[in-house]
């Protein structure tokens, strides 16, 4: 099955070097070290199949599955997440 985007797919980072980094060409071609899923971002972002966007590092909900958190903000990532 083949699916066609009307819009970019967005993505939530609450590192604003990597969106700038990812945005920029120039320096893609020197970071030949960077791993594989990285040039596949950044090729979408320039393709605008994908789109970054800054999110603040205490909003960022994907921090429930890779962080140990307070039960309070837990539970509000939960929430987000739609438990």
């Amino acid at each position: 099955m083949v699916t066609t985007l009307n819009h970019p797919i967005q993505i939530y980072c609450d590192n604003e070097s990597a969106i700038k980094l990812v945005g920029n060409p120039m320096f893609h071609a020197r970071l030949k070290d960077i791993e594989t899923h990285y040039h596949f971002v950044g090729g979408n972002v320039l393709s605008q199949d994908i789109e970054l966007q800054k999110v603040r590092i205490d909003e960022q909900v994907a921090d429930v599955l890779t962080k140990a958190l307070a039960k309070a903000k837990f539970e509000g990532f939960r929430e987000a997440l739609g438990k």
